[in-house]
């Protein structure tokens, strides 16, 4: 699954649309249809109506500091001001796993409506301590 996302991220066909925003970050967007999806990933319609985007840049934060983010609800304030309401609906562990899914509500920002949002976090711990963390896309 790594090797596959490396690869994804370093294919061609991205085109940067915006570019040292704030503190150095850039965002690249590229149509979906030229994507390669493997098996089980990405669209079903491969010729989605949404863009893929991606964004790079250097922050100045551990790997340890960035996992805690994804893992821990209590910091999402820290990176989203419209997190209303949050509450984990399951947590699944494994021997080397863990899956949290989530709950996260949003107040009314005109002129839409107040939003609910499911999200699944997965957390894996490779036989070498490498900590992978898949955040929602």
């Amino acid at each position: 699954m790594v090797q596959r996302l490396f690869a994804l991220e370093a294919a061609e066909g991205w085109r940067q649309v915006r570019g040292d925003l704030k503190k150095g970050i850039r965002v690249f967007r590229r149509r979906p249809a030229a994507l390669q999806w493997s098996h089980g990933a990405g669209p079903a319609d491969p010729v989605s109506r949404f863009d893929a985007v991606k964004g790079m840049g250097e922050i100045a934060a551990s790997p340890a500091e960035l996992r805690d983010i994804f893992t821990d609800n209590s910091r999402l304030p820290e990176f989203n001001r419209y997190c209303q309401e949050i509450e984990d609906l399951a947590v699944l562990t494994g021997r080397r796993t863990k899956a949290r899914i989530s709950w996260c509500s949003t107040p009314p920002l005109r002129p839409l409506r107040s939003r609910d949002f499911v999200t699944r976090v997965h957390t894996r711990v490779l036989p070498d301590g490498t900590h992978l963390v898949n955040p929602p896309p």
